[in-house]
């Protein structure tokens, strides 16, 4: 399997090396990584301190995430014992379908409030938006799809900027996780974005 590659970055490489340099420049840095446990993303997990897990609403991305657990659990053992999971976000996620609402039963299940309680909903625009080599924010930012991802990012700030909150808010936090603090002007910037748009539902985790 693509894990036995874990003996290759079991020390810090060069890799390691520019991504320190380039850190300190940004409040947060995300590492996008292919949909496979190769060399790329074990690298990546051994250089990041938490893990955002996507987790499309069917039956094959289950098995795949038990064999993305077990890498991480490696990792934790090995090259990076600081790395935790800062949360799992629904993906293409239909509540009129009974297998998208049963994954999210049993991700809620075992993950508990780690899973964001904002879904990513199946939408239109959100699968013509690459075609135009835009992000949803600047294909249509009034989309469902881009208005569940702006609900999702602030419930990763809130999460992160108030690690105590969770449960005593109205709006949904993400599971406590260790992260630094938000600078507060990103919260409210972010939150500005949100009010400006029509306050049409978001979709919710039906189980």
């Amino acid at each position: 399997q693509d894990v036995a590659l874990l003996h290759f970055v079991a020390r810090p490489g060069p890799h390691l090396h520019h991504l320190a340099a380039v850190v300190p420049r940004y409040d947060y840095v995300f590492i996008d990584c292919p949909p496979s446990l190769g060399l790329l993303t074990i690298n990546a997990l051994v250089a990041a301190d938490r893990v955002l897990v996507p987790l499309q609403c069917e039956y094959y991305a289950l098995e795949g995430l038990s064999q993305l657990l077990n890498s991480v659990h490696r990792i934790q053992q090995g090259p990076n014992e600081q790395l935790s999971i800062a949360g799992v976000l629904l993906t293409m996620y239909d509540s009129r379908l009974n297998l998208c609402r049963q994954v999210a039963e049993d991700a809620k299940e075992y993950f508990g409030a780690k899973v964001f309680m904002t879904p990513i909903p199946r939408n239109v625009r959100l699968a013509e938006a690459p075609s135009f080599g835009k992000p949803i924010l600047l294909y249509d930012d009034l989309s469902v799809g881009a208005k569940s991802y702006l609900a999702v990012a602030r419930e990763l700030l809130r999460r992160i900027e108030s690690p105590a909150a969770e449960g005593t808010s109205a709006s949904p936090a993400v599971a406590p996780a260790e992260m630094d603090t938000a600078p507060p002007a990103a919260v409210d910037e972010l939150n500005d974005a949100i009010s400006d748009h029509d306050p049409d539902p978001l979709p919710e985790v039906t189980t």
